[in-house]
């Protein structure tokens, strides 16, 4: 519990202590009794994948998400009705793990089987299983949305939006933060497909949720709002909105900043990148020695992350063409 606390609170480091504690004792525990044990070992296993897959170590959330696997394809075959709900969780959370890796043909396998098993839970007892379904939903339209697949990603998503707009009625706190993400994905989808007036109206809704969301707990929140800035940075970008665009991508920079000092493995590169977003609004707004400024920062948060060992070979060579493109301006 304190493992899933600490995930949930992006503190990775600790949340792994504790569930390494708690995997010590289930490996001994399940020595003496296997059947009383499988369960709980497995809900582990499947919190430590997504510990893995939460903090991008991929290969070691592949590694428990298969120990899980293994087990609750054993539990099924005992009781498919007790351990089909978990099993969904898992494949859901596999989906994700291999969207994240790019690995489109193996999410979609894994977010079939789920969405398989959630469509039959779902008919027989829709309260409790219809907020899993409606997440499968979204997920599945962002990994289609991923592969460009528009038209397929647009069918979840509306699935998906139909279910939280009448979760909302019954209990808004509850499902608030989940149907802010639905907005940020669908204003995505739609400024992939070139419609900015929808992709405003939709993350003009995520805005005003987050907003609402950061006030009460801001440690839990700014990542995602983080990440709606930048996505409205970039709309206003393609709309020709400069000064928009920057507003946006500022508020950006000042969440991930303090972030890349907490936890510069995972925010140091979101931090650049919006660092070099920014130095691009600003040169097509013709504020060159702006644009140059934000190369620069780019640039030093680049090398922070070249010396703990990390690449980012590709954006240096953007934020460094750009750079050289400003000075030849002069």
């Amino acid at each position: 519990n304190m493992g899933s606390l600490y995930t949930y609170c992006n503190e990775y480091d600790e949340a792994e202590k504790y569930y390494v504690q708690a995997l010590k004792i289930y490996v001994e525990l399940i020595k003496k009794d296997r059947e009383v044990y499988n369960p709980d070992y497995a809900k582990l296993c499947m919190n430590m994948g997504t510990l893995y897959t939460s903090s991008a170590e991929y290969n070691e959330a592949i590694k428990y998400y298969e120990q899980a696997r293994e087990i609750y394809h054993e539990l099924i075959k005992k009781d498919r009705e007790v351990y089909n709900p978990d099993y969904a969780t898992l494949c859901m959370n596999m989906g994700l793990l291999y969207m994240y890796r790019a690995e489109y043909n193996e999410a979609i396998k894994y977010y079939e089987q789920a969405l398989k098993i959630y469509v039959e839970l779902t008919n027989k007892d829709q309260e409790t299983y219809e907020p899993d379904y409606a997440k499968l939903c979204i997920n599945m339209g962002a990994l289609y949305m991923s592969s460009a697949e528009y038209n397929e990603s647009k069918k979840y998503y509306e699935q998906a939006l139909k279910i939280y707009v009448e979760m909302i009625k019954k209990d808004r706190e509850a499902y608030n933060p989940d149907y802010a993400k639905l907005c940020m994905n669908m204003g995505l989808l739609y400024m992939y497909r070139a419609e900015y007036n929808e992709a405003i109206k939709y993350y003009e809704q995520a805005l005003k949720i987050y907003v609402e969301l950061t006030n009460e707990d801001q440690e839990i929140y700014e990542p995602d709002y983080a990440k709606l800035c930048i996505n409205m940075g970039s709309l206003y970008t393609y709309c020709n909105e400069y000064d928009e665009a920057e507003k946006y991508l500022k508020q950006a920079c000042d969440i991930y900043k303090p972030l890349a000092e907490s936890c510069p493995e995972i925010y140091e590169e979101k931090l650049a990148t919006t660092l070099a977003g920014l130095a691009y609004a600003a040169a097509l707004s013709e504020k060159m020695e702006e644009a140059k400024g934000y190369c620069c920062e780019a640039l030093e948060v680049i090398n922070k992350i070249r010396q703990r060992g990390g690449s980012a070979e590709e954006l240096e060579q953007g934020v460094k063409g750009l750079l050289e493109m400003l000075n030849e301006e002069e």
